[in-house]
């Protein structure tokens, strides 16, 4: 598996790992432009395709903002190099950014899980959530060729591309809440799964996790130059993705201009942890 291209260049290298497209533009923002604008290696992986049960055509458009929105972000053109990229035995995307190729992201196309960890029915009502807890064996991706990933397999994968990465952070939403506890289930799930893989390939770099959907009842704390640089990203994204607000006028009457103006980490320790042990796995 490639490295970014200009890592050896790179003063810093995070990996942010996130269940769909514009959470690291929603939650993990301004920290993710300010290490690109710094000169650090980014590398953004996207867990699910967050197609909502929709289309194909859905998610892929909602890709096509996640590029728009890091080309924004790296003060380049929105051009891109993709590849499909065999990762733990697994087939997954990968697009680097051509006029900054030490920005790149990893679409693994898993389904959306729901809020409530339901699935839907593209993915028979399965989802992250069952699959973190082992309440189902396995979880297939919405694309072709159709790749099934295990709990164990998932974590070998994210583990795979956090250590390709040489990271100095790494960064995720929050694993610290509760299932059904006002947040998305895809959120914990994916927080957990980065957790463990993390915990398996680089102990000792620091991990950092970000609050999502319950960050709206926390101060605002992001302003100046970084909410411009902020708003400015999410914008690049948002027409690529049906119903999103396309100003800050727009975005100020729902909760898109909550989350643009905070950034909250959880209460995690940085400091190594243990793997927990498995559970024996059980069907729906």
């Amino acid at each position: 598996m490639a490295s970014p291209a200009s890592a050896a260049g790179c003063t810093t290298s995070s990996v942010n790992v996130v269940a769909h497209p514009d959470d690291d533009l929603f939650f993990i923002n301004p920290a993710i432009l300010q290490g690109i604008a710094a000169g650090g290696c980014s590398t953004t992986v996207y867990v699910t395709s967050g197609d909502a049960g929709g289309e194909d055509s859905y998610y892929l458009s909602r890709e096509s903002g996640g590029e728009a929105a890091y080309a924004q972000m790296a003060g380049v053109a929105n051009e891109w190099t993709t590849t499909q990229e065999t990762v733990a035995g697994k087939s997954v995307t990968r697009a680097v950014l051509t006029g900054a190729p030490s920005v790149q992201l990893y679409f693994l196309r898993l389904p959306d899980g729901y809020s409530d960890g339901a699935g839907s029915a593209r993915s028979n009502f399965r989802s992250l959530e069952q699959l973190e807890q082992r309440r189902t064996d396995s979880l297939q991706t919405l694309d072709l060729p159709v790749q099934s990933y295990t709990r164990d397999q998932l974590v070998a994968t994210l583990g795979a591309i956090i250590s390709s990465a040489s990271p100095t952070a790494v960064r995720t939403l929050d694993d610290l809440g509760a299932y059904g506890a006002d947040d998305h289930s895809d959120h914990r799930a994916v927080a957990r799964l980065t957790k463990a893989a993390r915990d398996q390939v680089a102990p000792s770099t620091p991990l950092t996790g970000y609050l999502g959907y319950t960050t709206s009842a926390l101060p605002a704390n992001v302003s100046g130059s970084d909410l411009t640089a902020k708003e400015k990203a999410f914008f690049a994204y948002a027409p690529f993705d049906i119903g999103s607000c396309l100003s800050e006028e727009e975005c100020a009457y729902g909760s898109s201009g909550e989350w643009l103006v905070r950034q909250h980490t959880n209460t995690e320790s940085t400091t190594p942890t243990t793997p927990t042990t498995p559970v024996t796995p059980t069907t729906p």
